[in-house]
């Protein structure tokens, strides 16, 4: 769907006594990515000793799309720049978000096997292929992406927002530009940090790994 064809809408706030306009405006877009993907392993630190595998839940058939507005107050060529490049390449970001979860995954692990290493375990490792790309898909899930009012070369940051398996609570969000992995956070880490968003990315490269872009 181009761009300009896009329905958005603004969320409103609930409070009767001092309402506003929340600075972003939202919208649906088809899954074009990750739609065999879905989580069914929870794998992380709380869980080590208490791990299972659920039900598999089909991706819903579309997913958020949020243009971030809290610099300019409206919407710009850069959230036009960033939604087109995603529509026109959207297999090379999910391959290059793959590669990265799968060295997340591997991390985990590791880190899981350090902690309890047991043949259960290590069973259940190998019985759903964890330790494989294909695994990634049964611990990731993509809840949508958020466009951001300013970037490079006409083209706005974007995040990539997921539910995954090993952080339940934080969930990933993924800053990037075009396919380029800029940081990584908790879900809706990078949202409302105004011109300053670069800074926090900043500040999140100074303690992880595995990004594309390194911000001088």
């Amino acid at each position: 769907m181009e761009f300009h064809k896009l329905k958005f809408t603004q969320p409103k706030s609930d409070d009767v006594n001092a309402p506003f306009d929340y600075p972003w405006l939202e919208t649906k877009i088809p899954r074009l990515i990750f739609k065999d993907c879905s989580i069914q392993i929870v794998l992380e630190e709380l869980y080590f000793q208490d791990y299972g595998a659920g039900k598999v839940k089909p991706p819903k058939p579309t997913a958020a799309l949020t243009a971030q507005i809290e610099v300019t107050g409206k919407l710009n060529e850069f959230h036009e720049g960033a939604y087109n490049h995603f529509i026109q390449n959207a297999p090379s970001y999910e391959k290059r978000l793959l590669d990265y979860f799968f060295t997340k995954t591997e991390q985990n692990i590791a880190t899981a096997i350090a902690a309890e290493d047991t043949p259960k375990l290590r069973a259940f490792i190998k019985k759903h292929g964890l330790d494989t790309p294909e695994g990634v898909k049964k611990q990731t899930a993509w809840s949508g992406i958020t466009l951001y009012d300013h970037g490079w070369d006409v083209v706005g940051l974007i995040t990539m927002d997921f539910d995954c398996g090993w952080d339940e609570e934080h969930g990933l969000s993924i800053l990037m530009h075009r396919d380029k992995i800029i940081a990584e956070g908790g879900l809706a880490e990078f949202t409302n940090r105004g011109d300053g968003l670069i800074d926090a990315a900043k500040y999140n490269q100074s303690y992880t790994t595995g990004y594309d872009i390194v911000l001088p």
